[in-house]
């Protein structure tokens, strides 16, 4: 009894001191909010379901004729690399990747994302049910749209994030596939408790089960060559091919302006010698120009069938700007993106929006109307903030999942490290971390600390126990690494410019400043003084139009300040 007394009284001594450095629940203002548990432990990806069926991929014949290498990714099974070409030489699996990913910055790489999990709702009120799991806002979306969003629980906790799109008929919820079988249970469990209300809607798991990627600048010009390919085959499942917009009403779209269709727009690929009805709709594909690795391109969700293997096999004969790329550069593309990793930058169920760094997917107009789950707890941390927040880190040194950040210097302990991965635009290691919000700042230099195994040959056991409890905040056997917080994305996305953004690019040109040279002042200033630009009630609007002309000479700087500032507020109010 006393040995069981001591150990209790050791154990919540050392959990005492654990909650106070920060790393266990046992926050009490937020938690009487409702918000989601602080402790650094659970940053890590939590354990699979047990019970959740491994799936895999459709294309498996068609890889492996590629000398595919596989592994499990949300309990799919998919390729993770591909031997490198032997005009760049190589066969080890990193050079494959970094072969992979500069063909992909180059010109385009297939990828093989069947991991993704694909959920449909339909019904009447399908757009108002689903407004209240989902950040974006539906009912300000068209059939054909695509945002990108998260799929929040009832407290307002990011379950997957997901490509959502709009049919004539339906909402397609496109999921990362993380924890499908617990997503579909709880989204299908809420349908059933709202149609007992006397709703009518409907959830179900769709049957496009492939789904294929197909990014880099070159992806536009390969799939429209490909899908050409096809219409001029042999084959009648696939001759009759023909792309149409996703409305009420289709209208036929030419494969030659395939390169016209906006960036977030989705597309229907439907085999023309089906025929209208079901049976035509079934084996329709959709064509979304969206992607998750910073380069333009284009995924391809359709049944598991003749139609997925025969344009996947046709986009890889145009080898020369076409190679199938694995998981492994999906995985740096995505990481050089910003874009998080449900499951391991994101564990389902504990982190909200707010703290996960994509306050930008959320809708606000429908919390303000009390649509969304969670509503009360985003507006809270939107107002108090977050404990913690995710951010982007350059190392200089090695780092992984789990390794501890520490404040510079006086090393305490600031945050952890999610996942890791080598950048090679930037030439450095770079890393997916949650800190505390006064560390969230660009250009803020930290310290990772980077445990490294016991020399357990020559330790005694006392010592052994000694440095396991210290856990991965131990002042030995450890290396600290310099790190420095940047901003997202490390790498700038290119995407396709919308014709309207062109425009508006093009107006503001005439705006700038033709050279360095100043005009001559008048009031006699220093030769080095810095010359001012012409303020803004002094340049044409930016609409077009033209604005008050005011006479009777220059008003004063105070008035055109205050008269400068409210036009700003009011410009931003009616843009939003």
């Amino acid at each position: 009894a006393t040995q069981h007394s001591g150990s209790s009284s050791s154990r919540s001594g050392r959990r005492s001191a654990r909650r106070r450095a920060g790393f266990e629940e046992g926050d009490d203002d937020l938690a009487q909010e409702g918000s989601e548990p602080d402790g650094l432990m659970d940053f890590g990806g939590g354990p699979m379901e047990p019970m959740e069926p491994l799936r895999t991929t459709s294309l498996g014949d068609l890889w492996s004729a590629y000398g595919a290498s596989w592994a499990e990714f949300n309990r799919c099974v998919v390729p993770s690399e591909f031997p490198a070409s032997t005009e760049r030489g190589g066969g080890l699996v990193a050079g494959a990747t970094m072969d992979a990913y500069h063909h992909t910055r180059d010109s385009a790489s297939l990828f093989d994302v069947s991991y993704k999990v694909s959920l449909r709702v339909t019904g009447a009120d399908r757009e108002f049910v689903a407004d209240q799991f989902l950040t974006c806002n539906l009912r300000a979306m068209r059939p054909g749209d695509v945002q990108y969003a998260c799929v929040l629980d009832s407290k307002g906790l990011i379950l997957d994030d997901a490509f959502v799109y709009l049919t004539q008929d339906a909402v397609e919820i496109l999921t990362s596939g993380c924890h499908s079988r617990q997503v579909a249970d709880y989204l299908g469990h809420y349908v059933v408790y709202v149609r007992r209300t006397g709703a009518d809607v409907a959830f179900e798991e769709s049957h496009r089960g492939a789904a294929i990627a197909l990014q880099g600048p070159k992806s536009c010009e390969a799939l429209a060559r490909a899908l050409d390919k096809l219409c001029m085959s042999l084959d009648p499942a696939v001759s009759s091919l023909r792309l149409e917009t996703v409305d009420t009403e289709p209208e036929f779209v030419p494969m030659q302006v395939l390169s016209e269709m906006p960036y977030m727009s989705a597309l229907r690929l439907r085999p023309g010698k089906a025929g209208p009805g079901a049976d035509a709709e079934h084996a329709a594909a959709f064509v979304l120009r969206v992607g998750s690795t910073g380069e333009d391109g284009f995924e391809i969700v359709a049944p598991a069938g003749a139609l997925m293997q025969q344009l996947a096999s046709a986009l890889l004969e145009d080898s020369p700007v076409v190679q199938p790329a694995g998981l492994h550069c999906l995985d740096m593309l995505r990481m050089e993106a910003g874009l998080p990793r449900v499951g391991t930058d994101i564990l389902p169920g504990r982190v909200t929006p707010v703290r996960a760094s994509l306050v930008w997917t959320l809708d606000q107009a429908k919390m303000r109307g009390h649509l969304m789950f969670g509503w009360q707890k985003l507006f809270f941390q939107l107002a108090k903030g977050p404990k913690f927040r995710r951010v982007a880190l350059l190392l200089d040194g090695p780092g992984h999942t789990g390794c501890r950040l520490l404040s510079n210097p006086h090393r305490q302990p600031i945050g952890e490290i999610t996942s890791t991965a080598w950048s090679p635009a930037l030439q450095s290691r770079v890393a997916m971390a949650y800190v505390r919000p006064e560390y969230a700042k660009a250009d803020k230099h930290i310290l990772v600390t980077v445990p490294y195994n016991l020399p357990t040959y020559k330790m005694r056991s006392k010592a052994i126990k000694h440095w396991i409890r210290s856990g991965p905040l131990r002042s030995s056997y450890r290396k600290l690494v310099a790190a420095c917080i940047t901003t997202l994305p490390l790498v700038p996305h290119v995407y396709p410019e919308p014709a309207r953004q062109r425009k508006t690019a093009a107006r503001t040109k005439s705006f700038a400043p033709e050279g360095p040279v100043a005009p001559a002042s008048p009031s006699g200033s220093p030769p080095g003084a810095r010359a001012r630009l012409p303020s803004v009630s002094s340049r044409a609007p930016l609409g077009g139009g033209g604005g008050p002309v005011r006479r009777g000479g220059a008003e004063p700087a105070g008035q055109a300040l205050h008269r400068n500032a409210g036009e700003g507020a009011r410009s931003d109010v009616s843009s939003t």
